[in-house]
């Protein structure tokens, strides 16, 4: 929870995915007039990180002619793309009247702290509005039983996970 490029903080605790659970589309820079170039398989608030994790399942050519999906996958599993951002309602927000009020909670000058949020998407892009908003792990499978697997095993306490040579996950620089 860092305040993005224009001073305004989502609480990520505030955000309610009941809408997004429904149809857990990602996509490339926002564009929602193009298909999705990946799935959310789960999408969650780390109340100890105080941000969002989400697992991410990008199509491939089977399902993709376009090659759009394979090419952002490339680019965020490379490292070269490592930009995430949100889409969302605002439900609820504050804005202190006072500079140091709005200082003490980390708001720009012109910034607002959104309390409470309707999540619509999220989007894989090279410019998040949040610069603090990246990608850790980019995973690409036609059926996505690995990253299923992955999940079942996955342990949050550890910083690697150990890949069988079944698994096909690309690490992404992580943000420690």
């Amino acid at each position: 929870e860092t305040p993005d490029r224009m001073g305004d903080i989502v609480r990520a605790n505030g955000i309610d995915f009941s809408d997004w659970d429904k149809n857990a589309t990602i996509h490339l820079s926002h564009d929602t007039s193009k298909f999705p170039v990946a799935h959310a398989i789960k999408t969650w608030h780390d109340p100890v990180a105080k941000n969002l994790k989400s697992w991410a399942l990008f199509v491939d050519d089977r399902i993709d002619k376009s090659g759009l999906s394979d090419t952002a996958f490339r680019f965020c599993s490379s490292g070269f793309m490592k930009g995430a951002s949100i889409g969302f309602l605002p439900v609820e927000s504050n804005r202190p009247d006072s500079e140091k009020a709005r200082k003490e909670i980390g708001l720009g000058e012109h910034g607002r702290e959104f309390l409470k949020s309707k999540m619509l998407e999220w989007s894989v892009c090279s410019v998040p509005c949040n610069p603090n908003a990246l990608t850790t792990l980019a995973v690409k499978s036609y059926t996505g039983q690995e990253l299923i697997k992955y999940m079942e095993d996955y342990k949050p306490e550890t910083k690697e996970k150990k890949m069988d040579k079944d698994y096909r996950f690309d690490k992404v620089n992580e943000k420690k």
